[in-house]
């Protein structure tokens, strides 16, 4: 009867101990998955860098090349619908860049060449050189619900993402992402 007490315990605890090695295994295994997953995402964005480098670098005073090229590397590495850049001149905006199947469609676009007129996304982030991240169409903040970036969500758009573009500090263009789907920008994505 003792020596089964005894075998009793000794089973349970190595019951414990391979539960704790389990445990500790599949914690090691998400903290290296977590890893590689960082390291894949610095990799993709070190790249995406390269290649709006590498078309600056080769731009040779066509500048809508280079534009294009960012375009088009941003809609690859944020897996975007689409895509706009606006580069602006003052109040007035003086080139437009679309990629991707929704860029046209979104009613996010100013309806002038003005940056000034209408309160829209590309004006705004322009304007106030400040990023705008509109997580999701179907809950907007009540304090965009009237910017025609709204009527993109008909479009198919659901996520959308407003940079300035930025020389010395000073706003000269926006970059518009946009999403469709539900996809909020990650903080590195933003960064």
């Amino acid at each position: 009867q003792q020596r089964i007490a005894e075998l009793e315990r000794q089973l349970e605890t190595a019951v414990e101990e391979r539960d704790a090695a389990i445990e500790r295994q599949t914690a090691s295994a998400l903290v290296n998955f977590r890893l590689k997953s960082e390291l894949r995402a610095a990799t993709d964005r070190e790249k995406a860098s390269a290649e709006i480098l590498n078309a600056i670098a080769n731009t040779h005073g066509d500048a809508g090349h280079a534009l294009q090229q960012i375009a088009e590397t941003t809609a690859t590495f944020f897996n975007a619908a689409s895509v706009t850049i606006r580069i602006a001149e003052g109040d007035e905006w003086i080139q437009t860049v679309r990629v991707g199947s929704g860029g046209h469609l979104t009613g996010s676009q100013p309806t002038s060449d003005s940056t000034e007129r209408g309160v829209t996304l590309p004006a705004t982030v322009y304007r106030e050189n400040r990023q705008i991240h509109i997580l999701d169409l179907d809950n907007v903040d009540p304090s965009m619900a009237h910017w025609p970036a709204t009527t993109a969500r008909a479009a198919g758009i659901r996520t959308i993402c407003g940079n300035p573009l930025r020389r010395g500090g000073k706003s000269i263009g926006v970059l518009i992402v946009y999403r469709d789907r539900l996809a909020p920008f990650t903080d590195g994505e933003l960064a």
